[in-house]
């Protein structure tokens, strides 16, 4: 018998210990005690906070001073009534998992006399971390002018008119980038191309926005000798 003494203390302590699982972390549930002292008209203090899975120990004293003559009984829903002589004291243990209020009373009469609270905090819940970006495509329905005259110096400006254009979308046409493109809105761009890398030809017109989000108009702008 003596030797399964420690054995049976060991499952006691390992069935009193409490695995919090968060977000794949691991946190272990702690043993708390708090003092509390009870009177005819109040708890000192009044109010405790404590986690979900903490083994629990309240303490309560009835001070010798106190107006009654009898003591008090502490109740609760989470608890068996504790019955503390006056100048004398009780416990109360339990695990949390949820808030609740423990009472005194008269213990002859059973006149109510002081109300105190238990919290039980819950961890916040973050919002799921979106790992999955959707690239939103633009797209091209029209470029205007679509004809221009080969020249070897200057540039030449289109109005290019689709859907989804964002902040900084580069512009090329064929495979000269665009030396300036404005964002007129998130449907109308405006680009100034340089003349001198364009021969006669049909180009594409291609947009590119900054998330990389990309689309391509065929043989959209005509260069004519």
């Amino acid at each position: 018998m003596r030797k399964s003494i420690p054995l049976i203390l060991a499952l006691v302590i390992l069935m009193t210990v409490t695995l919090r699982l968060s977000k794949g972390d691991v946190a272990f549930a702690a043993a708390k005690s708090f003092d509390i002292v009870a009177t005819s008209s109040s708890f000192s203090p009044s109010s405790i906070t404590v986690d979900p899975g903490d083994v629990v120990t309240l303490n309560f004293s009835v001070p010798s001073t106190d107006s009654y003559c009898c003591g008090l009984d502490v109740r609760s829903s989470a608890f068996s009534t504790v019955t503390i002589a006056k100048g004398g004291s009780g416990n109360a243990t339990f695990t949390a998992s949820s808030s609740f209020t423990f009472s005194s009373y008269w213990p002859a009469s059973s006149i109510h006399k002081a109300d105190g609270t238990v919290t039980v905090q819950t961890a916040a819940v973050q919002p799921p971390t979106n790992t999955n970006t959707t690239i939103v495509k633009p797209t091209i329905s029209k470029v205007q002018p679509g004809k221009f005259k080969q020249k070897t110096e200057g540039s030449f400006s289109i109005i290019i008119t689709g859907t989804e254009f964002k902040t900084g979308a580069a512009v090329k046409v064929g495979k000269v980038k665009a030396s300036k493109v404005s964002r007129l809105s998130s449907t109308k761009l405006k680009a100034i191309i340089p003349r001198k890398n364009l021969a006669a030809g049909k180009y594409d017109v291609t947009v590119t926005n900054k998330d990389g989000g990309k689309t391509t108009k065929k043989r959209a702008v005509t260069i004519v000798k």
